[in-house]
Order: C-alpha cells, then sequence, then structure tokens
C-alpha cells in the first residue's frame, strides 16, 4: 500500500463508521417514535444529519484506499450506486503496488540469462 493515502483511507474509514453508527443508533430511536405515536422530526434530523455527515468520510475513505492500492479513485464511483459492496470490492481489491515492489526487490536477477552448463 502507498504510505501517502494509507492514513487518510484508515481515518476516514474509522471516522465514517464510528458515524454510520449514530445512523444505525437514530435510525433504531426514529422507528421507536413512528411506532409509539412519538414526535418523531427530531430522531429524523439526527438520523439524516449523522448520514449527511457520513457519506463525505465514507466516499473519500474509500477512494483512498482505492489509491493506497494502487487504483484511480474513480473505482470508488460505484459506492453512489452500492453503497456497502463498494466498501468490499475496495477492501478486497489485491494491492498492485505491492506486486511491483517486489518485482523491483529481486534487482533483475529474473532478466539474467541462464548459467552455461560445465564443461566435462
Amino acid at each position: 500500500m502507498d504510505a501517502q493515502f494509507k492514513p487518510r483511507a484508515v481515518s476516514h474509514l474509522t471516522i465514517s463508521l464510528i458515524l454510520l453508527a449514530g445512523v444505525l443508533i437514530a435510525g433504531f430511536f426514529w422507528w421507536q417514535a413512528a411506532h409509539h405515536d412519538k414526535p418523531v422530526l427530531a430522531p429524523m434530523l439526527w438520523c439524516l444529519g449523522l448520514f449527511a455527515i457520513h457519506a463525505p468520510f465514507y466516499l473519500t475513505g474509500c477512494t483512498a484506499m482505492a489509491r493506497a492500492k494502487g487504483y484511480t479513485g474513480v473505482l470508488v464511483v460505484t459506492c453512489v450506486l452500492f453503497w456497502i459492496t463498494s466498501f468490499i470490492i475496495v477492501i478486497t481489491l489485491p494491492d498492485k503496488l505491492r506486486t511491483r515492489r517486489k518485482r523491483r526487490r529481486s534487482g533483475g536477477r529474473d532478466d539474467l540469462p541462464p548459467d552455461p552448463e560445465p564443461e566435462e
């Protein structure tokens, strides 16, 4: 992973997961209020407000994770269409940069011709 994008990806995805937990809790209170004839405006506003704060952190976190793995940020456009599955896709993507580093560390020994056979 690219060290430039990894800290931002981890921090933004952590913040977005915490905010998502808040959205779920607010959604539960919204559901409770709706079924018990209580005012639903406050829980609804909390739920929508937390989701509105969660969305940019989630999108930038997924974009940073994709960029840290060597992919372009355009890949995360699927976040808008498939919210949860895009997180799974970005997490399970193979790390393109790791394979490049392994090839470079070999010191170019793969390109050398084979050793000549000893003459008897």
